[in-house]
């Protein structure tokens, strides 16, 4: 168990544990004074965040991963830790704005033929899983572009970016009961259309 700290009578802290990370919010503090600490938000979310927008916009995710975290850097002062201390839902919030200023991109890259057919009986049964593979396949590619861009975003954030219900709402500022509705749509959408492509 850490020990404790008192700050003020009745009030105390956990000291961190040694060689314990820091949370994200007490990184983006410090990185208004010491900007190369933001690098530390980079080493910890980038993987999730390529992944997400990879799964929207395919080969393109490099150059977008990288305005996301510049613009990221760029707004710092504007993370509202009041809204939760992981600046995953905030960087997943900033991609999908980029994903979504490259709207003509992602529709290209949902139409696209790719080179390699995967064979449906060699992925996963669950929609889910086959998400995190590196290359979406055609018709899982098909089956998203069925889906509404917005229910797309949400669908995604949930499954590519790894948030919880809560952390979608936060990222796209509505509520969980609209996430919730969002990925019933979208899970019923796909399971319909993958069913009939297998």
């Amino acid at each position: 168990m850490s020990p404790t700290r008192s700050l003020t009578p009745g009030h105390s802290i956990q000291s961190p544990d040694v060689g314990a990370r820091p949370d994200d919010a007490v990184v983006v503090a410090a990185s208004l004074v010491e900007p190369e600490r933001f690098g530390e938000l980079f080493e910890c979310h980038q993987l999730v965040v390529h992944r997400y927008v990879r799964s929207r916009l395919g080969a393109l995710a490099d150059d977008v991963v990288g305005d996301t975290f510049a613009e990221a850097f760029r707004c710092r002062d504007r993370f509202d830790p009041e809204r939760g201390t992981s600046a995953l839902p905030w960087l997943l919030g900033i991609a999908t704005n980029m994903v979504d200023r490259r709207r003509d991109v992602e529709r290209r890259w949902l139409r696209r033929s790719p080179d390699d057919a995967v064979d449906a009986g060699d992925v996963a049964d669950d929609a889910d899983e086959r998400l995190t593979t590196e290359q979406l396949s055609p018709w899982l590619r098909a089956a998203l572009k069925q889906l509404r861009r917005r229910d797309r975003a949400t669908f995604l954030l949930h499954v590519a970016g790894d948030l919880s219900i809560d952390e979608v709402a936060t990222t796209l500022d509505i509520a969980p009961g609209t996430v919730k509705s969002r990925l019933h749509r979208a899970r019923r959408i796909l399971a319909a259309h993958l069913e009939v492509h297998r």
